[in-house]
């Protein structure tokens, strides 16, 4: 730190910071980071406000939004340089849009910002020839614009970085004493759910490509009729995935819950957690979902590091819906029991992580007072 009593400022450039595993990531962390050192920004491209928008705000927090990328790079651009320059005490940038960190981290070091720390958070898709020739383009120049490189698992870093750069994994903690198993809110969210009685399947996602969604609306439809599908999230393809479901007659069994700010007592609810994305950089949810004691159904696209109790599951993409609906029956006899002790021995509970990520901000500062070479 500075020998004012201000807090450093670290400006996080994201996509639009709505559900998902990058807003649960930061979310987590600015709770749990002591602010009267460490302080975050967010540039976020988007428009609209969201629930978090006031949390942030209320912890001190400040939120610039700004044009996306994919309308406008010049008016992006325009946006963060912007921003920058009328907050020069943003002495460190933190983007987390995976192979667009380039863009973000370039800007900043045309600026002179002296730390730009690049966070791969996914792994990539199927692309087309072109477009992965591209991706590989920007991810061969981030090298060159970034100064720190972090990762959520071994296979974000891998995909973004290559397996012969330094990095540093940073584990997607969360705050698990809030999801320690609650009969009583079990109770009552299941109420305010519906039937009691029904056999609860969740899943928590920006309806995308990504999370698979028309794929676990097959594999629920093998589920016998004493069976509730809750979809929290919202995204472009959520109106596609209930047309789906309304041709294979199972419209009337999901609930589409749209963006929720109870997610810990959401997963009280469910009975099991099912995740069947086509590829993830982590998947912080499972993570959640096991912290809840929730059986948690994975496919083969999750990395393994989620595997962090005897509750996660994973089944093949592969496999056919029926397969994945006869593994995930089972959920039914599952006893629920307190899962504490078992995320704090895995290294996921964000306390002793918050003071890492901290810690982290406060060294790499200090560093470059010593190291003007890192300024350019």
């Amino acid at each position: 730190m500075s020998n004012s009593d201000e807090p450093i400022w670290v400006l996080h450039t994201c996509n639009e910071l709505s559900i998902g595993g990058d807003q649960s990531f930061l979310m987590n962390y600015y709770r749990n980071i002591d602010r009267s050192k460490v302080q975050f920004a967010f540039a976020i491209q988007r428009e609209v406000d969201y629930d978090h928008d006031a949390e942030i705000i209320k912890m001190g927090g400040r939120i610039h939004k700004m044009h996306s990328m994919n309308e406008s790079l010049v008016s992006y651009a325009k946006d963060l340089k912007s921003i920058l320059k009328q907050h020069p005490e943003y002495k460190i940038v933190h983007a987390h849009m995976n192979h667009r960190n380039v863009i973000a981290l370039a800007i900043c070091k045309f600026v002179g910002v002296p730390i730009r720390i690049s966070h791969s958070h996914n792994l990539g898709s199927k692309l087309s020839l072109l477009t992965r020739a591209r991706v590989e383009l920007l991810k061969y120049k981030l090298q060159n614009v970034a100064t720190d490189f972090l990762a959520c698992s071994k296979g974000a870093a891998e995909y973004l970085y290559g397996r012969t750069m330094n990095y540093c994994i940073i584990n997607n903690a969360i705050d698990s004493k809030k999801f320690l198993f609650s009969p009583e809110t079990r109770e009552r969210m299941r109420y305010d759910l519906g039937n009691g009685s029904e056999f609860l399947i969740g899943h928590i996602g920006n309806f995308s490509a990504q999370k698979n969604h028309k794929f676990l609306i097959d594999i629920f439809s093998k589920l016998n009729n004493n069976s509730k599908l809750i979809l929290v999230g919202n995204g472009p393809l959520m109106e596609e995935v209930k047309k789906y479901a309304m041709m294979i007659k199972v419209l009337d069994r999901v609930v589409f819950l749209g963006v929720r700010n109870d997610i810990s007592d959401l997963m009280q609810a469910f009975d099991a957690f099912v995740f069947p994305s086509l590829f993830e950089g982590l998947g912080i949810v499972a993570i959640e979902a096991q912290a809840a004691g929730l059986p948690t159904y994975c496919s083969d696209g999750v990395p393994k590091d989620v595997d962090i109790t005897n509750l996660a599951v994973h089944i093949p993409l592969s496999a056919s819906a029926e397969e994945w609906a006869a593994i995930i029956e089972m959920a039914e006899y599952a006893q629920r029991r307190d899962m504490y002790r078992d995320i704090c021995m895995a290294g996921y509970d964000i306390h002793e992580n918050a003071k890492i990520l901290e810690d982290f901000y406060i060294d790499n500062l200090k560093k470059i007072k010593n190291n003007t070479d890192r300024l350019y």
